[in-house]
């Protein structure tokens, strides 16, 4: 989780940007060249490129030690036990077991 709060300028074409807020609401804006959006410190945040090629943007953020942490990688990249990990989310134990080893965890 970011450690800092993040604003990104969108340079090119439309890109959908958001997060999700401590009480599990998504805020999700299309953004077009010249938009600007302010991401608050410590929720979790996504991009999705809206188009066929990279995207470029500029983002400052209100720390020199922002920190991240990668959604994917904090769950399934990790060696907490597949059933405890199935009792508090709610994924069964084959598909935790299933990306666990797509991404090199530990079941």
């Amino acid at each position: 989780m970011p450690r800092c709060f993040r604003n990104r300028t969108c340079c090119g074409r439309n890109d959908n940007w958001g997060f999700f807020s401590s009480e599990n609401k998504v805020y999700l804006k299309t953004l077009k060249k010249g938009d600007i959006m302010v991401f608050p410190q410590g929720l979790l945040q996504f991009q999705v490129n809206g188009g066929d090629t990279p995207a470029l943007e500029f983002v400052s953020f209100s720390s020199d030690s922002p920190g991240l942490q990668i959604l994917p990688n904090a769950l399934f990249l990790n060696n907490l036990p597949t059933e405890l990990m199935a009792q508090s989310t709610f994924l069964d134990t084959v598909e935790i077991k299933r990306l666990k080893d797509l991404l090199g965890g530990t079941t």
